[in-house]
C-alpha cells in the first residue's frame, strides 16, 4: 500500500567528550495511509553511544530508538517502531589471537499490520580470530538468536556458526574462504524449521594507486 509520512521533530546532536556522543529528537509523525486509516504518534529518535578503552581491549554500549520501514524481508511487516541496546567488548590474548562477545536486545512494534504485532529480540554472538602466519587470519563466530512475538507463529530460536580463513599473500590480494552453518527452529511450527549450509569462496584485489606528484 502507497502512504507517506510526515514527521516534523526537533533535537540535538551532541559530543560530550571523546567516547561519547548522544543524539535525540522528539516530534509528531503522521502516516498518510492510501485506502486505509491513517497512522499518528508521538515519535521519539535517539542514539547513545559509549565506549571504554583499554590496554588489550575495548568495550562500547549503544542505545537507539526511531522507526523503520520493514518492506524487503520475507515479510511485509510495514511502518516499524522500534527500541534497541547493544554492547560489545573485544579483547586481544595475545599478539596473535583476539576476542569478541556481543550481545543485543530489539523492541519492534508494527503499526500497519492487521493484528497487533510486537517483537522482541535478543541476540549474543562470541568470536575469536587468530592469525598463525602473517599473512594468514582465521575466524570463528557463533551468534544466538531468539524472538519473542506476541504472534506465538513467528516465535523461533536461530544458531548461526561460522569458520572463516582469510589468505592475504599480498597487501592488494585477499582470498577468503567461509563456511556458515544455520538452523532455525520454530517454536510453534516444526514444518518452518530448516538447517542451511553454505560456503563462499571470495577474492578481493586492491591495487595501489598510481604515484603522482
Amino acid at each position: 500500500k502507497k502512504y507517506h509520512i510526515y514527521d516534523p521533530s526537533i533535537g540535538i546532536d551532541y559530543t560530550v567528550d571523546q567516547d561519547t556522543h548522544l543524539a535525540f529528537s522528539v516530534g509528531y509523525f503522521y502516516q498518510d495511509r492510501e485506502g486505509s486509516e491513517d497512522e499518528s504518534g508521538l515519535s521519539i529518535t535517539g542514539n547513545l553511544g559509549k565506549s571504554w578503552t583499554f590496554k588489550q581491549g575495548s568495550i562500547n554500549l549503544t542505545g537507539s530508538s526511531g522507526y523503520d520501514e520493514t518492506y524487503f524481508g520475507a515479510e511485509n511487516l510495514g511502518f516499524d517502531i522500534f527500541y534497541q541496546a547493544q554492547y560489545n567488548a573485544s579483547y586481544s590474548f595475545t599478539r596473535h589471537l583476539s576476542g569478541d562477545i556481543t550481545s543485543s536486545y530489539r523492541r519492534d512494534k508494527y503499526v500497519n499490520l492487521d493484528t497487533e504485532r510486537k517483537d522482541n529480540t535478543a541476540k549474543a554472538a562470541i568470536g575469536l580470530t587468530l592469525q598463525p602466519l602473517q599473512w594468514t587470519f582465521i575466524r570463528l563466530n557463533y551468534t544466538y538468536q531468539l524472538v519473542d512475538s506476541t504472534l506465538d507463529e513467528n516465535d523461533y530460536v536461530e544458531n548461526k556458526g561460522l569458520i572463516g580463513i582469510t589468505f592475504q599473500p599480498l597487501k592488494w590480494v585477499s582470498i577468503g574462504l567461509n563456511y556458515t552453518y544455520k538452523s532455525v527452529d520454530s517454536t510453534l511450527d516444526e514444518e518452518n524449521d530448516y538447517v542451511e549450509n553454505k560456503g563462499l569462496i571470495s577474492i578481493t584485489l586492491s591495487p595501489p594507486r598510481p604515484f603522482r606528484k
